[in-house]
């Protein structure tokens, strides 16, 4: 089974360091409306928040074979 963990910890951190660098370290309500406008591309896909809250709307998994990560069978 593929360990997904990781990747959610690195794209999070990232989201919240773009965050915070793109408000000047804000906090509270202002951090998160700054968490919201962040977009970008992460391990597990595309980053971009809708009016729901939801930040990825697909992702795929792969495997990396021959130093090159490929889609894994489904």
């Amino acid at each position: 089974m593929p360990e997904a963990h990781g990747a959610k910890a690195y794209d999070g951190a990232n989201i919240i360091i773009a965050a915070l660098e793109n408000s000047d370290c804000a906090t509270g309500q202002k951090l998160a409306d700054a968490i919201r406008d962040v977009k970008m591309s992460g391990l597990q896909g595309d980053f971009s928040y809708n009016e729901n809250g939801i930040g990825l709307s697909s992702t795929q998994i792969g495997i990396v074979q021959g130093g090159k990560v490929v889609p894994a069978d489904s």
